[in-house]
């Protein structure tokens, strides 16, 4: 039996149950008579999923050629062993848990059997318990010092007490203002 859509086909199951399907002719440039092409409309799960890997491995890839392209530029602009005292000094100073303690300073040996005086001098910014805080390592071989600046965050670094809370209201005071000048703006803005 054939009608406009292809042929009529018939079988019977393992159970008796007679199937009826039907075999579309399928148009495979997709012009013709208002049929529709029925081939592959996308990539698979598979596909994408391979594609993805794909991707990630060149990116990685690129990566590690520009880093290990970069890297040994950076690198010969480096003192090691001045990096490695202030580090040493950096960790030494950070260990101090009192202002006072920052003046007496502190001693730290390198790893190339060296001695250094480690001194830390630490100011306070306008961010409440945010300090800058620079290190100084005196000493060693060469008889120099080396510097390095940071920000490091200490609420116990005041001089005295009374200068954190004195900090602490007039930011609270700064904020206030500031909430109820926009508050003002909004008022208005509002009324216009």
């Amino acid at each position: 039996m054939k009608d406009n859509f292809g042929h009529i086909g018939r079988f019977r199951s393992s159970s008796g149950i007679l199937v009826v399907f039907r075999k579309r002719k399928v148009n495979v440039c997709g012009v013709g008579k208002g049929r529709m092409r029925l081939g592959r409309g996308g990539f698979s799960l598979i596909e994408s999923v391979l594609a993805l890997a794909l991707f990630a491995f060149a990116a990685v890839a690129i990566g590690r050629i520009c880093f290990n392209c970069i890297y040994p530029l950076d690198i010969k602009d480096k003192d090691t062993l001045a990096d490695a005292v202030l580090d040493r000094a950096s960790q030494a100073v950070l260990g101090i848990s009192s202002y006072d303690e920052l003046d007496d300073g502190t001693e730290v040996k390198n790893l190339d059997g060296q001695t250094y005086r480690v001194y830390g001098y630490a100011e306070p910014t306008q961010i409440l318990d945010l300090f800058e805080l620079e290190i100084v390592a005196y000493g060693g071989g060469n008889g120099g010092e080396l510097r390095r600046k940071t920000y490091v965050i200490r609420p116990g670094w005041y001089e005295n007490s009374l200068d954190r809370e004195r900090l602490l209201e007039d930011r609270t005071d700064f904020l206030d203002k500031k909430r109820r000048y926009a508050d003002s703006e909004d008022s208005e803005e509002s009324q216009q």
